[in-house]
C-alpha cells in the first residue's frame, strides 16, 4: 500500500513538473507534439519488442485485445442511439470519444512499476486490440461524421495501421516470439535502454497536456460522453473481474483497461473531419484526471 502511495506521488509529482514547465512557457504542446512523437515511434516501441519477444504465449491472451474490441463496438451503437439528435459535427467528437483508450501514453508506466512484468505484458496486449480500435475504427468514424464525408476504402486504412509503428511493433515483436528468435547482445542493451525512458517521459507529455479550462456551453454532453464512458467501463470491467476464472492480475488489467481515458488521437481526428475540438479537447482533459484517480483506487484494491 505505501509502495503505490509513493509510486503516485512521484508519478504526480513528474506530471506536475510538466505543467509548470508549461505554464512558465519553457515548454509548450508544440514540444508535447514531438515528445509524443519520441515516445510512439521510439520509446514505446522499444518497450513492446523487450517485453513481447520473450512473452509466453497462451490462449488465454487472445482475450484481452478482443474485450477491447468488443468493448468498443457496444460504446459505438450506445454512443450513436444516446447522440442521435445532436448536431452532426458534435455527434462525431462525443461518439470517438467513446472509443478507444490512452493506454500506452498513460497505464504502461505505472502498470510495469506495479504489477511489474507479467502486469506490463497483460495490458501490453489489451493495448494491441486498442490499437485497431483508435487507429482504425475510430478513425472512420471520424471521418464519417465530417461535413464532407468520404468513404475510406479497405486500402486506406490498412496503409494507416500499417504505418502505425506501435502497431507494426506488435507484429515484429509476436512474429519473434513465435519463431522463438531471443534479442540478445548490443541490440537488445539499446532496446532495453531506450524503453526505460518512456515511463517519465509519458508522465512528463501528461503534464504538457493537462488543461483545467472547460467550453461551458457544451458541458452537458461532456458530462453525458464521460458517463457513459466510465458507467459501462466499469460495469463491463467489474462484472469480468468477478465472472473470468483467471488470477487477479490478469482480471485487474481488464479493469483497469477499461477504464482508461480517452485516446489522444480523437484531437487530431476532430481537427481533420471538422468536428467539435472543444468537445474532444475537454473529454480528454477531464477523463485523465478521472482515470488518473480510478487508476490510484484499482491499485490499492487488487
Amino acid at each position: 500500500m505505501e509502495k503505490i502511495n509513493q509510486i503516485f506521488v512521484i508519478s504526480s509529482s513528474i506530471i506536475l513538473l510538466g505543467y509548470i514547465l508549461k505554464r512558465i512557457r519553457l515548454l509548450t504542446k508544440d514540444d508535447g507534439q514531438i515528445l509524443v512523437k519520441l515516445v510512439m515511434n521510439v520509446t514505446l516501441p522499444a518497450l513492446i519488442i523487450t517485453v513481447f519477444s520473450s512473452l509466453e504465449l497462451s490462449l488465454k491472451l487472445i482475450l484481452l485485445p478482443l474485450i477491447n474490441i468488443i468493448f468498443a463496438l457496444l460504446a459505438l451503437l450506445l454512443g450513436r442511439y444516446l447522440f442521435k439528435k445532436d448536431l452532426r459535427a458534435n455527434k462525431g467528437s462525443l461518439i470517438i470519444s467513446l472509443l478507444g483508450f490512452n493506454i500506452g501514453l498513460f497505464a504502461y508506466p505505472f502498470v510495469e512499476t506495479i504489477w511489474g512484468k507479467l502486469g506490463l505484458k497483460y495490458i501490453a496486449i489489451f493495448d494491441m486490440g486498442n490499437a485497431f480500435i483508435i487507429f482504425g475504427l475510430t478513425y472512420i468514424v471520424s471521418s464519417f461524421y465530417a461535413p464532407n464525408s468520404k468513404k475510406l476504402l479497405l486500402k486506406e486504412i490498412l496503409i494507416i495501421l500499417m504505418k502505425f509503428v506501435p502497431l507494426m511493433s506488435y507484429v515484429l515483436a509476436i512474429s519473434l516470439n513465435l519463431l522463438h528468435l531471443r534479442l540478445s547482445g548490443i541490440p537488445l542493451q539499446i532496446l532495453q535502454r531506450l524503453a526505460v525512458m518512456n515511463g517519465p517521459l509519458v508522465l512528463l507529455i501528461l503534464g504538457l497536456y493537462l488543461e483545467f479550462s472547460l467550453d461551458k456551453l457544451e458541458l452537458k454532453n461532456i458530462i453525458k460522453s464521460i458517463s457513459i464512458k466510465y458507467i459501462l467501463g466499469l460495469i463491463v470491467g467489474g462484472s469480468l473481474y468477478f465472472l473470468l476464472p483467471y488470477s487477479k492480475l490478469f482480471k485487474g488489467v481488464i479493469l483497469l483497461g477499461l477504464i482508461m481515458p480517452a485516446g489522444m488521437a480523437i484531437i487530431p481526428y476532430s481537427i481533420e473531419n471538422k468536428l467539435n475540438t472543444k468537445i474532444t479537447g475537454s473529454i480528454v482533459n477531464i477523463s485523465n484526471i478521472i482515470s488518473f484517480i480510478l487508476m490510484w483506487l484499482i491499485f490499492k484494491w487488487i
